[in-house]
């Protein structure tokens, strides 16, 4: 029915989109994707809301809020669907494992005489004054599916604000973004942030903009593993055809 109504492209297409979903998407839900960015992930050439609407007739793709979802995914993938479930347990085991055997206490000093070593924790300062957003940073901040310049102005306000001490702000910067996400999932029954679409290849001279830059390396490695996924799955399409 999907190549009646879309030729030999449309499924396909609904293949690739399973195979971005189970990248970007575990729970199966496209938060933050409107038809064109769903089109983009499914790698379709025809106009997206053709695409979109025939695949929500179809009822492989579900409509709720405003989010569309693989119909079904947590049926048929629930590998993908407990994901999240999975790493909290994991977690919470190592935590059990390991919670125990942290606090270890320092070695005495070498002189008994001495004056005990100043602790680690009092090297701490507070944030510097030209501590500034990085490609590394803002990277690490989109893998995770935030905003670098939004997220990065909270960080810098609450630390100024409390007078937030750190021995290392790069640091603090990457627990910063995890706890955003655990924040997001909270208030969003537990779905992670929705990852930014990606961009047509940016054909303007190098910026020095670092942000500018951490993107279009973060969509370089996305379009590598989309393409990685269509080339491990060719063989499997090959032999559906035969089958025709």
């Amino acid at each position: 029915m999907l190549r009646q109504k879309l030729g030999d492209g449309g499924p396909l297409a609904f293949i690739y989109l399973l195979a971005f979903a189970a990248e970007y998407r575990r729970y199966g839900r496209l938060e933050g994707m409107d038809d064109t960015a769903i089109a983009q992930a499914a790698a379709w050439k025809g106009e997206p809301p053709a695409l979109v609407a025939t695949l929500h007739e179809l009822r492989l793709l579900d409509r709720s809020g405003g989010v569309y979802s693989i119909h079904d995914w947590a049926r048929w993938q629930p590998h993908m669907a407990d994901y999240q479930e999975r790493v909290e347990r994991g977690r919470r085991n190592a935590a059990k494992r390991w919670g125990k055997d942290t606090q270890i206490a320092p070695p005495p000093p070498a002189n008994p005489g001495a004056a005990p070593a100043v602790p680690l924790a009092a090297t701490a300062t507070t944030i510097p004054a030209g501590f500034a957003l990085t490609v590394e940073m803002a990277y690490y901040a989109l893998t995770h599916g935030l905003k670098p310049e939004l997220e990065f102005e909270k960080f810098k306000a609450h630390a100024e604000e409390n007078e937030t001490k750190h021995r290392k702000w790069e640091l603090a910067w990457q627990r910063w973004c995890r706890n955003a996400v655990d924040y997001y999932k909270r208030d969003h029954d537990g779905h992670e942030p929705p990852c930014e679409p990606i961009r047509p290849i940016a054909r303007t001279n190098p910026t020095d903009d670092p942000v500018e830059l951490a993107r279009r390396r973060f969509e370089d490695e996305r379009r590598a593993t989309l393409a990685a996924t269509r080339e491990a799955m060719a063989p499997l399409l090959r032999s559906i055809g035969n089958l025709r």
